[in-house]
């Protein structure tokens, strides 16, 4: 059999299909859906997300379609434990519909997670999702969609972030102003941002996550009617505050803020009256 020839720059096309048994569905929203099917020659299970706007979306189809193939492009420069992985895509721009093929995730969301003593703690979860928010932040990458059905523990209680249908790749001179509202367990946008969604954004939302369970904590102290059932919901948040290190948190982000060269009377300013009197100090340089 003769060798072919290859000269750089020709683009080769490989016709061959692949055989998918559709296992089960793992979800489905506005754009597409989400299912579970086993590659019948390796045996391995893949999540499939199709890109297929609902007819309530179809004036979007386009704009959508773009979206997903930025999503794949941003997981394409990816490569972490922590994220999903994806192993190959489908497209079919004449129709603007396409396929994600994408590692399996089996576990829970991390709202679900309780953390038994026998168990992974809050606090090492924690810090893995910060690690691996620190990773986009180095590939200059902003997930933008945070929330725990995006954030899931795998059958080993490892971190696996999923769903970049929102990210956005920028440089290092490109801020992102149009940012979308969080709705867990944030409501709105924090003044301190000033309306600018940046890496520092991200680790704020991820930082919710103590203030709502210190929040729960305190509502249940406050309750006039308290009862058991009330009693062993707050020693589970007592127990998550702990595993978490919140009691030891303040003096922990004052070791850090000094490493930072940060003044002790600047440590409870905002980040917006930080940047001003960055700005003005420099203005007097």
């Amino acid at each position: 059999m003769k060798t072919e020839k290859l000269e750089a720059g020709k683009v080769l096309n490989f016709k061959a299909s692949k055989n998918f048994k559709y296992m089960e569905d793992l979800g489905s929203g506005g754009t597409g859906n989400t299912r579970l099917f086993k590659d019948e020659e390796t045996d391995m299970l893949f999540a499939i997300k199709k890109y297929d706007p609902s007819p309530e979306n179809e004036t979007y189809r386009v704009e959508f379609y773009n979206r997903f193939v930025d999503e794949i492009k941003i997981l394409f420069q990816i490569s972490h434990p922590n994220i999903v992985r994806i192993y190959d895509y489908y497209l079919y721009p004449e129709m603007h519909v396409g396929y994600l093929q994408m590692e399996y995730v089996k576990g829970i969301s991390i709202d679900k997670y309780n953390a038994f003593p026998w168990e992974r703690s809050w606090e090492d979860i924690f810090i893995e999702t910060i690690k691996t928010f620190i990773y986009l932040e180095e590939k200059g990458i902003l997930h933008r969609d945070i929330r725990p059905n995006n954030l899931l523990l795998d059958e080993n209680q490892n971190l696996k972030l999923i769903d970049f249908g929102f990210g956005k790749k920028v440089s290092d001179f490109t801020l992102e102003k149009n940012s979308i509202l969080l709705n867990w367990p944030v409501s709105e946008m924090p003044l301190e941002v000033e309306e600018v969604y940046t890496h520092q954004t991200e680790i704020f939302f991820l930082g919710k996550l103590f203030k709502h369970i210190i929040e729960e904590k305190n509502r249940l102290y406050m309750k006039e009617d308290f009862n058991d059932k009330d009693g062993m919901k707050l020693g589970e948040l007592e127990s998550e505050f702990a595993d978490l290190n919140g009691w030891q948190a303040e003096s922990d982000a004052a070791i850090l803020l000094a490493g930072l060269g940060i003044k002790n009377e600047l440590h409870n300013s905002l980040m917006g009256e930080l940047k001003a009197l960055r700005r003005n100090n420099a203005s007097k340089e």
